[in-house]
């Protein structure tokens, strides 16, 4: 049941955020959000909007974040298209600026939802992570990023895409807004890389449970009656892990027990220490100024803007 997923998040609410924040990479999809994290953070969300440089930004974090794929799936609007809506969508959720997650009235979401409904940056339906990946940035400390790999999977709302996104919206962002006041934020020492604001925060510790439920739901698949069921679940747990322990369940429980009880233990230092000594052992930088630049033109000259 939802309730009980709820629970059991706020209860490990460290926990599940140490084992999202384990496997995080100084990659475009990181760097481009933190970027605008950072613009938005700098100056009033009305006097951004008239910059065409920070809905370049913003209209990158999208394309990393994957809404806009040449395989035929998720599709953006054109970059012309795209700027108008922001400026359209934004002019209208100015007065939202200031309002926090943990502060939110139904009067706050029915404006968010009035938004949601007459705009979009998607070229595709569905809209519903598009709008709220760009609602996101928009209003970081009270918007929450939606997906249906994650979020949805959590609310077991995921295929009630087919019904009202309007609805599934504020469904999330009700329940959100009763997680963050759940928690004890003084416990909570987060911030850099993807923990940018409450609301990340909490979709970042969704992630982080949503990745033990994969890795024990692999694990006991490695005692199926079918090979090829058992063959799929050891290759998850290698790309999951970085573990290799073929098909022997019992070694998978042990290391498994083993690593929880260390994460359990970790403090923030313990994580990013962690976090910075893997990149500079493969060799990660986050991209020069000079080489976001080219990447914005190049995004900004493919669609003739």
């Amino acid at each position: 049941m939802c309730i009980d997923r709820i629970n059991q998040l706020v209860d490990n609410f460290t926990t599940y955020l140490n084992i999202f924040n384990l496997n995080l990479y100084e990659t475009p999809d990181i760097y481009f959000p933190n970027r605008v994290i950072s613009l938005r953070r700098s100056a009033p969300l009305d006097r951004l909007l008239q910059c065409d440089w920070f809905i370049e930004y913003l209209y990158s974090v999208l394309v990393s974040w994957g809404m806009h794929r040449i395989d035929g799936g998720a599709q953006l609007k054109p970059f012309t298209d795209f700027a108008r809506e922001i400026r359209d969508m934004g002019g209208k959720i100015v007065s939202l600026s200031y309002v926090k997650l943990g502060e939110v009235e139904e009067d706050h979401i029915d404006t968010l939802c009035k938004v949601f409904k007459e705009h979009t940056v998607m070229h595709t339906d569905p809209r519903l992570v598009g709008n709220s990946k760009t609602l996101h940035h928009l209003l970081p400390d009270l918007v929450p990023p939606i997906d249906g790999g994650n979020t949805l999977w959590f609310f077991e709302k995921k295929e009630s895409l087919k019904v009202s996104e309007v609805d599934i919206f504020r469904f999330v962002m009700e329940k959100f807004k009763y997680i963050h006041n759940r928690i004890i934020w003084d416990k909570v020492n987060y911030k850099g890389y993807m923990n940018t604001s409450r609301p990340k925060l909490i979709d970042n510790a969704i992630m982080g449970y949503k990745k033990c439920c994969d890795i024990e739901q692999k694990i006991k698949d490695l005692k199926n009656k079918d090979p090829s069921v058992i063959q799929k679940a050891a290759r998850a747990l290698n790309k999951i892990t970085g573990q290799d322990f073929g098909k022997d369940q019992t070694k998978w429980q042990e290391w498994w027990r083993e690593w929880r009880d260390k994460v359990k233990q970790k403090t923030y230092q313990d994580v990013m220490a962690e976090i910075r000594a893997r990149q500079l052992s493969r060799g990660h930088r986050p991209p020069t100024r000079q080489e976001v630049d080219a990447y914005l033109q190049a995004e900004r000259d493919s669609w003739g803007g």
